[in-house]
């Protein structure tokens, strides 16, 4: 058993690598090179073997490694929503996270991702500065504006502050996802 384990993981690394090689010599680049390239095909997979995700619309999203800036807006009905959503975008998105949520033996997962810890109860503004920051400098910041995931899922739920906010003061654009 762990034989094969071992050859899945092997054979998922070198289909990386030949992933991150093949696309600069097609001319196309997936959120930068090297380690990040590696994961965002790694989650790719994932996404469309395991969830077998058939994404449409998918024309809107940004062809371009710096769209910045840029917020997307999502509701929210699953925990994997940020790694379905990244999957169909080539570049990098910042994704903010009630800081209630992330538990610390996941924390090379929020380092790794670069996931802005915010407080929901509006006592630390850091996690909204931090984002204006990465905004200002032209990135991608994600955002469920419902503050959670809500019942019952399927609708749209009132929006909480902050997400309007964001945007006024970049001037960045927004892509809606449902």
């Amino acid at each position: 058993m762990e034989w094969i384990v071992l050859g899945v993981v092997l054979w998922i690394l070198l289909m990386g690598l030949i992933y991150w090689w093949l696309l600069p010599a097609m001319g196309r680049r997936v959120m930068g090179d090297g380690p990040s390239a590696i994961l965002w095909f790694l989650n790719w997979l994932y996404v469309r073997w395991f969830h077998r995700l058939k994404a449409s619309g998918t024309e809107i999203i940004p062809g371009t490694l710096t769209p910045g800036p840029l917020v997307i807006i999502s509701n929210h009905q699953s925990p994997i929503d940020p790694l379905l959503i990244q999957s169909q975008c080539i570049f990098k998105i910042r994704w903010l996270m009630a800081e209630e949520f992330m538990i610390p033996a996941a924390d090379f997962v929020w380092k790794l991702g670069e996931v802005i810890p915010v407080a929901r109860d509006g006592t630390d503004t850091a996690g909204l500065r931090t984002a204006l920051r990465h905004l200002r400098k032209n990135g991608v910041i994600g955002i469920f504006p419902e503050g959670g995931i809500k019942t019952p899922r399927g609708s749209v739920h009132p929006f909480l502050e902050g997400a309007g906010a964001m945007i006024a003061k970049t001037n960045a654009r927004v892509l809606l996802t449902i």
